[in-house]
């Protein structure tokens, strides 16, 4: 859904839908939309994560995967979340 929030356009959004087929799913448990609820209301104002990417961080942490942003500022705040460059710029 983030990728997707980002196409411009139809070309763009039919290019993604391609991609991500190759993708299997994964969401938050119950416990984790709660947790995820939590540390949104708590770093919103102060470090700035959004709702969508405290969805993403919690589903990182339920399934022990890193993740990978450049966005260090927003997911910092979520305790045992490992963090990686995807590449470098």
């Amino acid at each position: 859904m983030e990728f997707l929030n980002g196409a411009r356009n139809n070309r763009e959004w039919d290019t993604l839908e391609r991609f991500l087929r190759d993708f299997q799913a994964a969401w938050p448990s119950e416990a984790g939309m709660d947790f995820a609820r939590l540390h949104f209301t708590r770093y919103r104002l102060s470090h700035g994560v959004g709702m969508i990417d405290t969805l993403i961080a919690i589903t990182a942490l339920e399934m022990d995967e890193p993740l990978a942003t450049f966005n260090i500022r927003h997911f910092s705040a979520i305790a045992g979340l490992r963090l990686v460059q995807p590449y470098q710029r």
